[in-house]
């Protein structure tokens, strides 16, 4: 689980986050009880970011689908 928790730092850090910038999860392994989440939360911290919980990332994703097609939001 480190070596995950470190590739999922290292993309997080290549998108180069401003601190303070909203860092978004869901699911069973980064949800407030997941297992990844006292590991990766440390090295977030270093980078000035937190994560912010979601029940269910679907309406996001559809959310971005449409700004990447120019369709907008409703």
């Amino acid at each position: 689980m480190k070596v995950m928790v470190g590739q999922l730092a290292d993309v997080v850090r290549a998108l180069i986050p401003y601190p303070g910038e909203p860092l978004v999860a869901t699911g069973g392994l980064l949800g407030p009880d997941g297992p990844l989440t006292p590991l990766l939360a440390p090295r977030l911290a270093a980078l000035g970011l937190t994560l912010d919980w979601v029940a269910d990332g679907c309406r996001g994703a559809v959310a971005l689908a449409r700004l990447a097609h120019g369709g907008g939001s409703r």
